[in-house]
């Protein structure tokens, strides 16, 4: 009764179930065949783990497919000693599953319309807005000062709770000609509360842009953030994004952008 009760609660808990008995002998598998489900339940490259029904093996396996609403599980190859019986389960590792139950995710975004800059300075968005007309002045470099009153004028994203930005993903495009470059930044600060203290800002990611002659032409503003320091963010950081042209600096060229942040955030209790 109590093997009966562990069973059933290892299915109820387990992303998907084998349906179609696979003989081990040492044989290397890259698939099986399980019980398709109406939505994606781990993605490719995610670690599972298979319990081989009536036995005490635990095998991990690492998805080289979506895992969900077909009925094949597809993994790096793995060389099984024991067959692996109809009913056998595959579950999540504990830190991922609480990881995907317990934390959530936000998005920002951020157009971008630049049609100034031949000084060669960092500009600003105009205040909430998709024109950035505001100059900076200056070209901004990681844990520069600045007044603190940014957060208020320029932040794109304000943490209501510990969070991180773990992906950047955007286009931009340009009119510019051969030589006449662009660079886009993703900055975070903290902000002083209740007072007038300037603030450090942090380089999260720089986007480097060699125009392309062609207007036409996509810049693939992408990036993996989760495990730098400056996008981890304490509750009331910020975010925001600048933009400065480098190279030729001709007159009447037009920078073009939207951005969107991908934010982790820890599910807090209602």
């Amino acid at each position: 009764m109590l093997v009966d009760t562990y069973y059933k609660t290892l299915v109820n808990n387990s992303l998907t179930i084998v349906t179609t008995e696979s003989l081990g002998d040492n044989q290397t598998l890259t698939s099986l065949t399980v019980a398709a489900g109406s939505k994606v339940v781990a993605k490719n490259g995610e670690k599972v783990l298979l319990f081989a029904k009536g036995t005490s093996t635990m095998t991990e396996l690492t998805l080289t497919a979506d895992l969900g609403k077909t009925t094949t599980m597809s993994f790096r190859g793995a060389t099984f000693d024991h067959d692996i019986p109809l009913g056998s389960v595959v579950l999540m590792p504990k830190q991922e599953n609480f990881d995907k139950v317990n934390n959530t995710d936000l998005y920002a975004q951020q157009s971008l319309y630049l049609n100034t800059g031949t000084n060669g300075n960092d500009y600003l968005s105009a205040f909430g807005t998709s024109t950035f007309s505001v100059n900076t002045a200056t070209t901004l470099s990681d844990g520069d000062s600045k007044p603190n009153r940014w957060a208020s004028q320029y932040g794109i994203f304000v943490a209501p709770y510990a969070c991180t930005l773990k992906k950047i993903k955007g286009w931009a495009s340009t009119n510019a000609g051969s030589g006449d470059n662009g660079v886009i930044s993703i900055w975070s600060a903290t902000p002083n509360a209740g007072a007038t203290t300037n603030f450090t800002i942090n380089l999260v990611q720089a986007f480097a842009l060699t125009s392309q002659n062609n207007q036409n032409h996509l810049f693939d503003l992408e990036a993996d953030t989760g495990g730098f320091t400056n996008a981890q963010l304490a509750e009331g950081d910020i975010l925001f994004v600048s933009i400065k042209r480098t190279g030729s600096l001709s007159g009447s060229v037009k920078w073009y952008a939207d951005i969107g942040l991908d934010i982790e955030m820890f599910k807090q209790p209602i």
